[in-house]
């Protein structure tokens, strides 16, 4: 399903992030770095600080207050989406939590654009993530040593905030396509971006025949956080299958928040953290100076928990896509 936003814009952000994410390339756009405690007590109470962090500094950057957001929406992944009812219990507006695991921040901005279609609204689109948190919910925790394949990812630990209302901003979100789940019989946890890539292909294409649009139409195609092995899966079915090379136009989001010379960070960054980074620094900038016109963000989500991995079963994907365009 594709949609059309009338008048869908993206404020100013508040970003906070862990240590590496500061060390890597989206370094001078982050507005506060912490450890993995972040003076609290647990990994999820730092996660919760860190949205709230994010949430305040968003707020400020746009000269607003609480009371003057509408609704909030947002999610994570943690269990019941814990670590967001946590971060936004204090506010006291309309909320909505959605889950679809790294996609969560695309499906939230889609979300909003619906509501922003029928009335004008102030909303508060929130997403966080911790690296040791997911360890624990989605694999082993890292204190058991376990090893990991190269085509592992590492959380992100951060936490991004955003506003998108009515209001004339630089960077607008026009459409958007609402993906399917796609099943392709992956079970490793260890290599999430091969269940991913295929939903990611039919998520593009439908794009294009919904919109009637071709490749050339853009100037960037950005996948969530599929990994150096899987993002190469992408190309290649896209090419095989579908006769559409974008090598030259392409980028995988979870290639570009880390220093690419650690050893420890295997296929990339994952978490949906992730791609709403991205989104809210380097690309909101580069549409922002007009340095790309249009560009097409596909965030990749693999479905499953703890128990399905340990029952074995299958692990589906979901990707949501959203095009963005420069204000004239």
């Amino acid at each position: 399903m594709t949609l059309e936003f009338k008048n869908m814009y993206i404020g100013k952000s508040g970003i906070v992030s862990g240590k590496e994410e500061k060390e890597g390339p989206l370094s001078k756009y982050i507005d506060k770095e912490c450890d993995n405690f972040n003076n609290e007590k647990t990994y999820l109470k730092s996660e919760i600080k860190m949205g709230k962090e994010s949430i305040d500094i968003a707020l400020k950057k746009n000269k607003m207050k609480k009371e003057d957001i509408d609704i909030v929406i947002g999610g994570d992944l943690t269990e019941n989406l814990a670590a967001t009812t946590y971060t936004v219990e204090n506010i006291e507006s309309s909320f909505i939590g959605l889950y679809s695991a790294c996609a969560s921040f695309n499906l939230s901005l889609i979300l909003s654009g619906l509501l922003l279609n029928e009335k004008d609204l102030k909303i508060l689109v929130v997403t966080s993530s911790h690296n040791k948190v997911s360890e624990k919910e989605f694999r082993n925790p890292t204190e058991y040593g376990a090893p990991k394949s190269l085509t592992s990812s590492k959380t992100v630990t951060g936490a991004v905030a955003t506003i998108v209302s009515r209001k004339k901003t630089k960077v607008k979100i026009t459409k958007a396509t609402i993906g399917k789940i796609a099943n392709y019989n992956f079970s490793d946890p260890m290599n999430m971006g091969a269940s991913m890539a295929p939903s990611a292909v039919d998520t593009l294409i439908n794009h294009l025949k919904n919109t009637k649009t071709t490749i050339k139409d853009y100037d960037l195609i950005l996948t969530g956080d599929l990994g150096k092995y899987a993002s190469k899966i992408f190309l290649e079915i896209l090419k095989k299958e579908y006769k559409i090379d974008i090598k030259g136009i392409y980028k995988d989001c979870a290639s570009m928040i880390y220093k690419t010379d650690k050893e420890n960070l295997y296929a990339g960054s994952s978490g949906p953290t992730t791609s709403a980074m991205i989104l809210l620094t380097k690309i909101y900038d580069l549409i922002s100076q007009k340095k790309l016109r249009k560009v097409l963000l596909i965030a990749t989500g693999a479905l499953f928990s703890k128990i399905s991995v340990d029952q074995k079963e299958r692990i589906l994907g979901i990707s949501h896509l959203i095009e963005l365009e420069g204000e004239n």
